[in-house]
């Protein structure tokens, strides 16, 4: 799981990057979450779910 927040998009695109990255070197599940976004209740949450 990936968390992040961006104002001005540089940190999307990075996040989107790595993500990308981890991918391609086979990482089961990459998930990214917005925290600007989404509940943050829900995402701390989900970050229990991985290792």
């Amino acid at each position: 799981m990936i968390a992040y927040t961006s104002v001005y998009g540089n940190t999307k695109k990075a996040v989107e990057l790595l993500a990308q990255k981890l991918e391609e070197k086979g990482c089961p599940k990459v998930v990214v979450c917005d925290l600007a976004r989404e509940d943050m209740a829900e995402a701390v949450e989900d970050a229990f779910r991985y290792g």
